[in-house]
């Protein structure tokens, strides 16, 4: 491992300012660019101030798969992958990931089936469409419950909207917080949930504006999570469409 280390060239080498032992067998290095929880083998030494580290990896922002430190006797190897190691655990996750998340869409299926059902037809049709050609299970595991989710809520939005004296969409949305968490209660509708994300808000006020607007583009809009993943992941008509020959309303 140690010779793999010193023949890796993918790595920043930062300067260690701080460390700290956190418990027995591990501490935390801190260096240029933050800090990292580091595993000690048995009668291994901690890092020191002032030494140089390796940080193996494709740099800030994804995984560190190595760290070690330039000593006077070579490297001091405290943990190491190759890229291609790193990259078939995190694939070997990512499936047991998966797997997790079917398992558990299979075990939920009716109670997901009756949530979907309702819904209004369009939304019904919304889902049913990304079940159909986006995957089946696999899909529906990833992404029903943040979909259905925002749906939900979009439809609580929806039911809002239609009051007389309710504000726009837009308005809406530059309500305090806890204005926006009020207001349907104060008419007579449940709440909106507290576990929103700022994406999973802007997702529920947009659909319900496109429901309000033009109800037959529903099936059609993007998925809920696009915004952070891309059409082509999310599933999304705009993505698909040449592939399946479904044609949306003009």
């Amino acid at each position: 491992m140690p010779n793999q280390a010193e023949h890796d060239t993918e790595y920043e080498a930062q300067t260690i300012t701080q460390v700290k032992v956190i418990e027995e067998g591990y501490c935390e290095v801190t260096g240029d660019f933050g800090t990292l929880r580091v595993s000690l083998e048995s009668g291994q030494d901690p890092p020191t101030v002032g030494e140089v580290a390796r940080y193996f990896g494709r740099g800030m922002g994804y995984p560190v798969r190595g760290f070690a430190v330039e000593a006077a006797e070579g490297l001091r190897v405290y943990y190491y992958q190759t890229s291609d190691q790193a990259e078939a655990q995190r694939k070997q996750r990512l499936e047991e990931d998966t797997k997790k998340r079917v398992l558990d869409y299979l075990e939920k299926k009716g109670e997901y089936r009756a949530r979907i059902n309702a819904l209004p037809a369009e939304f019904q049709d919304r889902i049913n469409r990304f079940e159909a050609h986006c995957g089946g299970v696999t899909w529906m595991a990833e992404f029903l419950p943040y979909e259905l989710f925002v749906a939900e809520e979009a439809v609580k939005l929806i039911s809002y909207f239609g009051k007389s004296g309710s504000p726009t969409p837009k308005e809406f949305y530059d309500y305090p917080y806890e204005v926006q968490m009020s207001s349907l209660p104060d008419v007579g509708l449940p709440p909106l949930s507290r576990d929103h994300s700022g994406n999973t808000f802007g997702a529920a006020l947009q659909q319900a504006q496109i429901y309000m607007d033009k109800p037959e583009i529903i099936p059609f809009a993007h998925a809920a999570i696009h915004g952070l993943i891309g059409c082509e992941k999310a599933g999304c008509w705009a993505s698909r469409h040449g592939r399946t020959g479904e044609e949306a309303p003009v």
